[in-house]
């Protein structure tokens, strides 16, 4: 239990954001809009070890957190930290990367963007990795644009409790 919530808790500082509610300031009467610029953000970049193997940071979102066995950081130098997962005994990710998963699909996307459980996938689509036996679905959605080039965004959605819940979930309008 204390390996999930550490998980958990580590996924959550480094992929996750808060919510909090600022009850002091009148949004409705300030004119002038925020802007929040993180175009040009440099992070500390990250690597994962996970059994020994180093893969991309982003690697650890398609991860079955109930059979990792433990969750470390490791600071290598001033422009590094790895992340170190291992997993438990008999349990071996099946990883395929995130590009050769939607060769997989047929979908032939030109132009897309990839999110693992609705986070952003910032890191390179081909040597960020996810557990093929952990995807619950992917769902691919089209996004009109004036340049006549359709944007595709795909959401790889893993067997996660809170996922498979609401997979289960029926709406009816």
């Amino acid at each position: 239990m204390k390996i999930k919530y550490l998980f958990t808790l580590l996924v959550s500082f480094n992929f996750c954001t808060a919510q909090i509610t600022i009850d002091y300031i009148d949004f409705q009467k300030d004119s002038i809009p925020k802007v929040i610029n993180n175009i040009n953000k440099k992070s500390l970049p990250e690597t994962l070890e996970l059994n020994g193997k180093l893969l991309e940071a982003n690697t650890i979102c398609g991860l079955d957190p109930d059979r990792i066995e433990s969750v470390s950081r490791k600071v290598m130098s001033s422009a590094e930290e790895r992340i170190i997962v291992k997993t438990k005994t008999g349990y071996t990710p099946k990883l395929i990367s995130l590009i050769d998963l939607l060769k997989e699909t047929n979908l032939n996307l030109k132009h897309f963007i990839i999110f693992i459980d609705r986070k952003p996938i910032e890191s390179k689509f081909d040597k960020t990795y996810v557990d093929k036996e952990y995807i619950l679905q992917i769902k691919a959605e089209n996004i009109q644009s004036d340049s006549n080039q359709d944007l595709v965004l795909v959401n790889i959605f893993t067997k996660s409790k809170k996922n498979i819940a609401k997979a289960k979930e029926l709406r009816i309008k």
